[in-house]
């Protein structure tokens, strides 16, 4: 059974029957937001939270990091004074925590690992389900999201952010009054559609 609250982007999964209660789950709206240090391809972290759509307020987050800077320092310094201790070294830096690498691939997938991370644990540890995603139109989070955590029938819906919307439709329609111009051709009824009007 499932009652809306009042709020598009929030309804609310009631226990089916008093003797087999489920969690109180809740399906939200959520945008992704992603914080990189460095540019694109060359960035060693990624800080990605999920911010509810309604209040603003964060939910969750999580950090991709490809660099340590105690390996960068301590490590090379020790492989290059004692090279015979510095694999006992590595091995008892990770065991012990302190290594801040929890990524192993390309930078630009680091998102994607981070996606998979907020959506695995949302409903253990916030009783909610990311149903929709508001994102940019070329979203990797979403293209790349092969967990299911909700389940086969559950699907995870992407909405376009309306600011990605209105600044693919003004370019399309600049590209248009570009190519007409080329040809001669006036777009317009009384005021002709011209570049600067889009602007």
């Amino acid at each position: 059974m499932q009652q809306n609250s009042g709020l598009p982007g929030h309804i609310s999964t009631q226990p089916s029957s008093p003797s087999h209660p489920k969690p109180f789950l809740t399906n939200e709206a959520i945008v992704m937001s992603s914080l990189l240090s460095g540019m694109g391809p060359y960035s060693l972290n990624n800080f990605c939270c999920v911010i509810d759509v309604l209040t603003g307020l964060i939910i969750d987050g999580h950090v991709c990091n490809l660099h340590c800077h105690i390996c960068a320092q301590t490590g090379a310094f020790i492989r290059r004074e004692t090279p015979h201790r510095y694999e006992r070294w590595r091995q008892e830096h990770i065991a012990t925590g302190e290594c801040a690498v929890n990524f192993e691939g390309l930078s630009g997938m680091m998102e994607v690992k981070v996606a998979e991370v907020l959506w695995g644990r949302s409903v253990e540890d916030h009783k909610l389900r990311y149903a929709t995603m508001v994102s940019d139109g070329d979203s990797k989070a979403h293209t790349n999201l092969k967990v299911q955590p909700y389940g086969l029938d559950e699907t995870i819906d992407k909405e376009d952010c309306t600011h990605h919307v209105g600044k693919r439709l003004g370019a399309a329609l600049r590209n248009l009054v570009s190519d007409c111009s080329k040809k001669r051709i006036t777009l317009g009824g009384r005021e002709d559609v011209t570049a600067s009007l889009l602007r």
